[in-house]
Formats: C-alpha cells, sequence, structure tokens
C-alpha cells in the first residue's frame, strides 16, 4: 500500500505538470485510481488521505453529498489520524451556515483575538498564505472594501495558514491592511485551518451580526452583494 500510493501520487503530479497536459482526463484518472486504492488497501493509513482527496476533489466540484461521505468515512474508520481532524472540521464548515462560530486565537502581533469582539458587524473571515497568488491578489481588494464600508459595520479578519509565522510577519509589516491576521505555527496542519477543515486556499466565510454563519464559501465577487443585502 506504502509503495502503490506514492507511485499514484508521484504518477499524477508528473503527468499534470506536463505542458500538453489534458487536467480533466488526468484527473477523473487520479479520482478513479483512489477510489481503486481505498477498495483494495482499505485499512492502509494511506486510504485515509486518498479519501480526503476525493473529498476535496468533491467539494471543488459542488458534490457536497459526496464529499461529506467520504469525510465520515474518514473519521469513522480512521479516528485517531491527522486526516480525521481536517475530516471532521470540514464536516463542520459544510454544516456551519446559520449556526454560531467560534474562532479565538493570537495574532500576528501577539494579541488575543475573539471573534466574538466583533458580535454587532458583518466580517468576513479571510483564511490566506503569503504563497497562495490568489489570495495575496485579494488583500487590495479586501482593503478597499474595508476602507468603503467599515464605518457601516463590516469587519475583515484574516487567517494566515503558512507554516513560518516569519513570513506572514514580513509581507504584513510594510503593507497597510487594517484588520487582524491569526497565527498558529503548522500551515494547514494547524488548528487555526483543522477547526474548519480548511483544505484549499483562499477560502472565505461570512458571519452576519448575530454572529451566524451566513456564507461558508464566498468568492470575492459576492462580498459586496452580500454586503449590502445584509445591511438594508
Amino acid at each position: 500500500a506504502y509503495v502503490d500510493f506514492r507511485h499514484l501520487s508521484s504518477d499524477y503530479a508528473l503527468k499534470i505538470n506536463q505542458p500538453d497536459a489534458d487536467f480533466g482526463e488526468i484527473q477523473q484518472q487520479w479520482l478513479a485510481n483512489l477510489k481503486q486504492f481505498v477498495t483494495t488497501f482499505p485499512g492502509s493509513t494511506d486510504a485515509a488521505e486518498a479519501m480526503l482527496q476525493l473529498a476535496i476533489a468533491g467539494e471543488f466540484e459542488n458534490q457536497e453529498k459526496t464529499a461529506a461521505r467520504w469525510y465520515a468515512r474518514i473519521v469513522q474508520e480512521f479516528p485517531n489520524t491527522v486526516a480525521a481532524r481536517k475530516a471532521a472540521g470540514a464536516q463542520r464548515r459544510l454544516q456551519s451556515q446559520g449556526k454560531p462560530l467560534a474562532l479565538r486565537g493570537k495574532t500576528t502581533t501577539g494579541k488575543t483575538f475573539d471573534l466574538a469582539s466583533l458580535r454587532g458587524n458583518v466580517v468576513l473571515i479571510h483564511y490566506w498564505a503569503t504563497w497562495c497568488e490568489p489570495c495575496l491578489a485579494q488583500m487590495d481588494e479586501l482593503r478597499a472594501l474595508q476602507a468603503k464600508y467599515g464605518r457601516r459595520k463590516f469587519q475583515i479578519v484574516g487567517v494566515n495558514l503558512d507554516s513560518d509565522g516569519q513570513q506572514p510577519r514580513a509581507f504584513l509589516q510594510n503593507r497597510r491592511f487594517p484588520w487582524p491576521h491569526l497565527y498558529e505555527k503548522g500551515g494547514l496542519d494547524s488548528r487555526l485551518a483543522n477547526e474548519l477543515g480548511i483544505l484549499s486556499l483562499p477560502t472565505m466565510i461570512l458571519v452576519g451580526n448575530d454572529g451566524r454563519v451566513v456564507d461558508r464559501n464566498l468568492h470575492i465577487e459576492e462580498v459586496e452583494a452580500h454586503f449590502k443585502a445584509m445591511v438594508r
């Protein structure tokens, strides 16, 4: 199982990076290979990772029921693994709409932050990392939204998922992004990532002024319209 899974992963990486790669065809074969691996080696530790990849693909394809089934299998069959912590958080995220959201931690400047302190505001939570180019491209747009709607109780909270805390601190040092950025070491394996199963970046979650999740998978182009609809 160990050798087979790494062979599958290496083969996928090699094919997807070819100049003439047919992404759709390669992706479908990759998913079929993962399913076959889970069937052939259901008790191997790599089966949990294979199921996690299948769940992520399900989310990207808007097949959330399929993704939820894979997450549930990971939690049930591999309860003491890193993949299970991620899967449990992803289950929580998928079920979060309309529910209160808790978020606590330390900022990049060492301050203690609690999302509850922003109750009464519409809050956009932005999960990002310095290695994520789309994340960085959104930062200026988010700053413009903060400047435009901050007085109308619109707030942003960043959650940085770099592996090394020096990276976000260096990035933020000379840039004016006037909102808190939470950080804990571990990157995509950190508590801040695992609590809601954040598996890809950027991810944005919109929380209403009552502290409940309004949208758990928001795109930057949708933020302004959502906010305007909420504050009429």
